[in-house]
């Protein structure tokens, strides 16, 4: 893996930037607990579970004195930014990094495209969560981004993974916005149960996207 960061300072990994993070939110959201109301049942809010990884991943962190902090994004920009390093430093005020996430399945509520994790259509109700990524949208001078789906229909990973495989299908046999079967996701080689996508953005450049799901827990 390219590694297009610039590493300073001591703490920092010694292996490739890219790898370091992609291993550490492997482990760390293997034993994400989703978070609970008062009566024991799951909130199901996107932005309040999201929170809570932050909190859980930058919890690990503080505790092994990590190398990255994470950080809520701007509603503007993506959900999650992971930053170098744990005290300020003024080479790395920027995210290096970043983190989409989407609920598995898409809520039904407010007439939303349940294929929200890929694309919507038509734009004028908004962008998928590969998409965003895939047109240049969001993470545009990035090549390396990271998706997390949130299960809440007690499927398997892999159930999602053909599931969200099948929507790619379905918009290259439809000729929507030149999708293609490459863009469909494969296993990950780095990781067992994880998988990766790669797609070319309209200005020839790839984004690699690693998608991690995990269910309620």
């Amino acid at each position: 893996m390219d590694n297009n960061v610039q590493v300073y300072g001591q703490g920092l990994p010694k292996e490739d930037i890219y790898t370091a993070v992609l291993k550490f939110i492997d482990e760390a959201f293997s034993t994400f607990l989703f978070p609970r109301d008062s009566d024991e049942n799951f909130i199901r809010t996107e932005d309040k579970i999201t929170s809570a990884v932050v909190m859980h991943f930058d919890d690990i962190q503080e505790r092994i004195s990590g190398q990255f902090k994470f950080i809520n994004q701007d509603p503007s920009k993506l959900d999650i930014g992971v930053v170098l390093g744990r005290g300020y430093n003024p080479h790395h005020t920027e995210p290096f990094f970043l983190i989409e996430a989407k609920r598995l399945p898409t809520p039904i509520d407010r007439g939303r495209d349940p294929n929200e994790y890929v694309h919507i259509t038509p734009p004028s109700r908004g962008h998928g969560g590969i998409e965003r990524f895939k047109s240049g949208r969001h993470a545009k001078n990035f090549s390396y981004v990271a998706m997390l789906g949130y299960i809440q229909d007690g499927q398997t990973p892999v159930h999602w993974w053909h599931c969200i495989n099948s929507i790619i299908k379905k918009l290259s046999d439809d000729g929507i916005e030149t999708w293609s079967e490459r863009d469909k996701l494969h296993k990950s080689k780095m990781f067992p149960l994880r998988f990766c996508s790669t797609h070319i953005r309209n200005s020839g450049n790839h984004i690699k996207i690693w998608h991690f799901f995990e269910n309620e827990k």
